[in-house]
């Protein structure tokens, strides 16, 4: 991997970065950018209106 200029030192990985590496590495389904369109099923949405 290559060294980025020491300007950018100070910056810190983003929340979404952590979560998407994290979910890669335990092999998860990533949810830190929203739920994936192919889980919107219409089981699901009843689930979910039972806790609304």
């Amino acid at each position: 991997m290559h060294k980025l200029a020491n300007r950018l030192d100070h910056f810190s990985d983003s929340v979404i970065r952590r979560m998407t590496r994290i979910a890669n590495q335990y092999q998860a389904i990533n949810l830190s950018q929203g739920l994936p369109m192919k889980f919107m099923s219409i089981w699901f949405m009843h689930h979910i209106n039972i806790f609304i």
